[in-house]
């Protein structure tokens, strides 16, 4: 839980990004920072979403949140080691996810604002932060052996809806990134 928490953290300091970027950029042209806002937003709120549900579905199956209590999930419940890291890989803006186009686009309008020392340093905060999300993830898919079975149905189900939900929200959003794009687009015109 700690780790999601500093990690979403982050993604709130990312968006700050596009904050800097809202005003013309060194070309004298729009440096695309509102876009990059509202579409990072969406994004970045469905992978927190998702990331903070599957925590709570494992937390009401009495599973610890000590990333060595992950281990072997992947085989003790290969869906819902799925979820988590899908939602995972969209909190930390993974390729070929949606996130990893929302930090491109937060980073090349602070770049294109004039700003590009501070995306340099979001990047390597970035990859700072990628770090321990990644070992989680291998831990899920470690194999230890003598762990008790999980089952999601253990979890309410309004619980596993919601986590659901918000799995199929990131693999839709990974594939309309386009339109949602231009939604987005739409939308910043006024913050222009």
């Amino acid at each position: 839980g700690r780790l999601a928490g500093a990690v979403a953290s982050g993604e709130a300091a990312l968006l700050l990004l596009a904050l800097l970027a809202a005003g013309l950029g060194a070309s004298h042209k729009p440096a695309d920072g509102g876009i990059a806002l509202l579409f990072s937003l969406g994004i970045f709120g469905v992978a927190v979403l998702a990331t903070f549900t599957m925590l709570a579905i494992l937390q009401a199956a009495r599973l610890p949140d000590d990333i060595d209590d992950f281990r072997g999930l992947g085989r003790r419940s290969p869906v819902a080691a799925a979820f988590l890291s899908l939602a995972l890989a969209g909190l930390i803006g993974a390729p070929p996810v949606a996130g990893f186009l929302a930090r491109v686009l937060l980073f090349e309008s602070a770049i294109d604002a004039g700003y590009a020392w501070v995306a340099a340093v979001g990047v390597a905060a970035s990859l700072l932060l990628a770090v321990p999300v990644v070992r989680l993830i291998a831990s899920i898919y470690a194999d230890t052996g003598g762990e008790a079975p999980f089952t999601m149905a253990a979890s309410p189900v309004m619980t596993r809806v919601v986590g659901a939900a918000c799995a199929i929200a990131a693999v839709l959003a990974t594939v309309l990134v386009q339109p949602l794009l231009l939604l987005a687009q739409g939308s910043a015109g006024p913050i222009h």
